[in-house]
């Protein structure tokens, strides 16, 4: 799903729009600057924690220290020497899943997008911490918050427009949390596991 929002298939059937054009005529650069993605997979490069964030973009303090903030990244950095000045070695061996994970948040939430897909985002960290930053983003204003989870969270999954849920690559219902917890089909079954 996530592959045919970011434009990597042209040929598709049905419609695809963002802001009524459709995706495959949008050029990919137009795309990728409207959106950022999280991935459950995290890349890091030999460099700071600042440095991992920004990309070298040349953002200022106060967009740096806000994303640092959301991403739940601030007590880390408050007890690292260097701060964020910290060196990170090859590909974050020196950081815990979770804390590249949320180095990678930062990295997407500086962008600014209006548009953030969330691909298992929080699945590095503990329940609290992947609730907490997951609330930040959902309650950012003027964005388009789309994302893929397991984590069943009624409070969190409560606060979405609709729930896409998918059964071996099918949507077999839709809808908001109450709606279909109530209609005791597939997603009720998964919200029960998962309690």
């Amino acid at each position: 799903m996530l592959k045919l929002i970011l434009g990597y298939y042209d040929q598709y059937d049905g419609s695809i729009k963002m802001d009524d054009a459709e995706i495959n005529t949008i050029k990919k650069k137009d795309l990728y600057s409207n959106i950022s993605i999280i991935h459950q997979n995290v890349f890091l490069f030999d460099g700071s924690i600042k440095e991992n964030i920004d990309l070298y973009q040349g953002y200022s303090e106060e967009e740096l220290e806000k994303a640092i903030e959301l991403s739940g990244l601030k007590k880390l950095i408050d007890r690292l020497v260097e701060g964020k000045d910290t060196l990170i070695n090859e590909n974050g061996s020196n950081f815990s899943g979770g804390e590249k994970q949320r180095i990678s948040i930062a990295r997407s939430l500086i962008k600014g997008t209006p548009i953030i897909l969330l691909d298992e985002a929080t699945a590095a960290l503990d329940n609290r911490i992947a609730y907490d930053i997951e609330n930040s983003i959902i309650n950012l204003e003027n964005k388009t918050i789309i994302t893929i989870t397991h984590r069943l969270s009624r409070e969190l999954l409560s606060k979405y427009d609709e729930i896409i849920v998918l059964k071996e690559g099918q949507v077999v219902e839709k809808g908001q949390f109450d709606a279909l917890y109530d209609n005791k089909g597939y997603f009720y079954e998964l919200a029960n596991i998962g309690a």
